[in-house]
């Protein structure tokens, strides 16, 4: 495996790991923001936050090891349209 080829999967796994992570931080950000005061909330805003965290890893190993993840972003990014005879 040459060296852009690395690259580029590392690349992939980290736009696959952002998916859950982002949705995860902005539930959390919103739990946090919305209950400043409540120690109990900021607790389960980090909890999402880890889920979220947690959630993209196991994403991208998952892709990453049944597929590759060059190939799962492939498969996410391919129009079947196109691909059709006239």
């Amino acid at each position: 495996m040459s060296f852009f080829d690395k690259i580029f999967d590392l690349l992939a796994w980290i736009k696959i790991f952002l998916s859950p992570f982002i949705i995860g931080l902005v539930i959390g950000a919103y739990l946090w923001l919305s209950n400043e005061n409540n120690y109990l909330m900021q607790l389960l805003s980090l909890g999402v936050i880890a889920i979220g965290i947690a959630g993209g890893i196991a994403l991208a190993e998952r892709a990453r090891k049944k597929q590759g993840t060059q190939e799962f972003m492939a498969t996410i990014y391919r129009t079947p349209e196109l691909d059709k005879e006239d």
